[in-house]
């Protein structure tokens, strides 16, 4: 008798230690996070020394400054909730990206930091397109090949210039809305 009482006690215990351990721990980027006009997630963060692209038939390259520094790409997905419309200007100031030691960096401006080369990188179009500018995000839009609706969200990539050993703590989204996406 006394075995079963205990065989049911450990088994409680068990199980709550079991729900403990799958329902606590950092939230993960990859998560949508929730504004309240806009959701956002990180789908991926790499680490390049220089990073190619093409805009307008031109070839570019953005490299890090020094050799103590990298640049941080980060991927989001933007979509706009519970509204018609959200008009956002995405720059330097729109999102932060923060390390374990509450540094915060600012994205790069592509357009003033890109160097035109005379032939394709060998990644090119890896990070692209890049997030940036005046944009207007509509929560639903038209399917042009079958007429439906569809949520209209923004995925595209910001440039961070981070130390070599930089571990990334969030994300802080701060156009139209404000979103801490955690790591």
């Amino acid at each position: 008798m006394i075995w079963v009482k205990n065989y049911w006690a450990y088994l409680l215990l068990g199980v709550l230690l079991l729900l403990a351990v799958g329902c606590s721990g950092d939230p993960k980027g990859t998560q949508w996070y929730y504004g309240n006009t806009l959701i956002a997630r990180v789908t991926d963060l790499r680490f390049a020394e220089e990073v190619g692209f093409l805009d307008e038939d031109l070839h570019y390259i953005i490299r890090s400054s020094n050799e103590e520094r990298a640049l941080a790409a980060v991927k989001m997905e933007v979509r706009a909730r519970d509204v018609n419309v959200v008009y956002l200007s995405i720059n330097e100031d729109a999102v932060t990206l923060r390390d374990t030691d509450e540094v915060e960096f600012t994205p790069i401006n592509y357009l003033e930091r890109r160097e035109e080369i005379s032939k394709p990188h060998d990644r090119e179009g890896v990070f692209s397109p890049f997030l940036w500018g005046d944009i207007e995000l509509p929560s639903k839009c038209a399917d042009a090949k079958t007429n439906t609706l569809m949520e209209c969200q923004l995925v595209g990539w910001f440039l961070f210039e981070v130390p070599r050993d930089f571990k990334a703590k969030l994300v802080l989204w701060e156009a139209a809305d404000t979103i801490y996406i955690r790591f």
